[in-house]
C-alpha cells in the first residue's frame, strides 16, 4: 500500500508538473488554460526521474500524516466511533482497477490534504482519476 500510495502521488504530481491546468472560466463560459504552479524544489526542469526523486523526497512520511489525518481518532480529532467487523464483498465481474490509493496534495492556499486516486493505464502512463470536489474550492473558489 505505501508503494502505491507514493506512486499515486508521483503520478498525480506528474501530471501538475508536466501538462497546462484547465479551469473553468466563471458563469461555465469556456475552458481557460493556464500554466500549472508547483513549489518543489528539483521539480522543475530536470529528466523524469529528477522530477520523480523530488516529488517522493516532498511528500515525506510526516507530510503525508499530516494531509490525510493519520493519527487522529476521527475528523478534526473528535473521537473515533464504534469499529465494525469487516463485510464480505460480492466478487466482481469484468474489468477493474486495482490501483485504487490515496492521492495526496496541498491547496493553493497550502493546505494539506487527500482524497482517492485511481491509476489508469493511458499512453501517457501518469493519467491519476479523482473527484474533482476533492480539487476544487467550492462555487467562488480555484483549482487546486
Amino acid at each position: 500500500m505505501r508503494t502505491l500510495l507514493a506512486a499515486l502521488a508521483v503520478a498525480a504530481s506528474g501530471l501538475v508538473i508536466g501538462s497546462p491546468a484547465q479551469a473553468s472560466a466563471p458563469g461555465g463560459t469556456g475552458a481557460v488554460s493556464r500554466p500549472a504552479v508547483i513549489d518543489v524544489s528539483g521539480a522543475e526542469g530536470g529528466t523524469a526521474a529528477q522530477k520523480q526523486q523530488a516529488l517522493l523526497d516532498y511528500w515525506t512520511p510526516e507530510r503525508v500524516r499530516r494531509a490525510t489525518g493519520e493519527g487522529k481518532d476521527g475528523p478534526n480529532g473528535a473521537p473515533a466511533g464504534e469499529r465494525v467487523d469487516p463485510r464480505v464483498t460480492a466478487a466482481v465481474e469484468g474489468p477493474y482497477s486495482t490501483a485504487v490509493g490515496k492521492l495526496v496534495f496541498e491547496h493553493a492556499d497550502g493546505r494539506p490534504d487527500h482524497c482517492t486516486g485511481t491509476a489508469v493505464n493511458s499512453e501517457s502512463e501518469i493519467l491519476v482519476l479523482t473527484a474533482a470536489h476533492c480539487l476544487h474550492e467550492g462555487p467562488d473558489g480555484t483549482w487546486t
